[in-house]
Order: structure tokens, then C-alpha cells, then sequence
């Protein structure tokens, strides 16, 4: 278990519950690509991130969410050099 969003691309499988009850599982990239509830926390915790960091500048939100989204893209490619 971790709370490390950092890490998850370089664990073998992750378990996803939803109210105390496994909603989906499977490697990084398999649930990012099923775009399911994983997805939308990694997304939904990136917003906040960038958010609380930038106050309320909204012309620059659509950017700072493609940033995020890169991250994220970036954070699975690594995982997968990793693993080789």
C-alpha cells in the first residue's frame, strides 16, 4: 500500500477499492488505459495539486491539466523501461 503516487508506475499490479470493495485491478498502464476509477483519481489528484498551487489563475488551467496528464504519461513510460 502507499500514498505515494510517484510509485505506482513501478508496482507490479495495483488493487483499486471503492468503498471498502476491490472496484478494479491490474498494472498501471492497463488501468489508465481503462480510464476507470484509478484513472480519475490520479487526474482528479493532479488538479488539486495544480490548483492549490497556482490560487486561482484560470487562464492557465487547461495547460496545467495537459501538463499533469504528461506526468502522468511520463510516469508510465518510465515504469516501463524500468521493468525491462
Amino acid at each position: 500500500m502507499t500514498h505515494g503516487i510517484s510509485y505506482l508506475p513501478h508496482v507490479d499490479q495495483i488493487v483499486v477499492l471503492k468503498e471498502g470493495v476491490i472496484s478494479e485491478y491490474g498494472t498501471y498502464d492497463e488501468l489508465m488505459r481503462n480510464n476507470g476509477a484509478f484513472a480519475e483519481f490520479l487526474k482528479d489528484q493532479l488538479q488539486e495539486r495544480d490548483s492549490d498551487s497556482s490560487g486561482s489563475e484560470s487562464g492557465n488551467e487547461g495547460c496545467k491539466i495537459s501538463e499533469s496528464l504528461d506526468v502522468i504519461e511520463e510516469m508510465g513510460q518510465s515504469a516501463k523501461q524500468f521493468r525491462k
